[in-house]
């Protein structure tokens, strides 16, 4: 079903998915810190 770009916005639905991307992509950058914190971690200890 198609639904006119007002009623979208405040669509429960795309409200939803939205949140949904905003938590995934939130996941994704902590992972990222953590894997860049593991990664620069041992070089330090190495003295690289």
């Amino acid at each position: 079903m198609l639904y006119p770009a007002q009623s979208f916005s405040t669509h429960p639905i795309a409200a939803a998915g939205r949140m949904h991307a905003r938590y995934l992509l939130a996941q994704k950058g902590v992972l990222l810190n953590w894997i860049g914190t593991v990664g620069v971690l041992p070089n330090d200890l190495l003295g690289f």
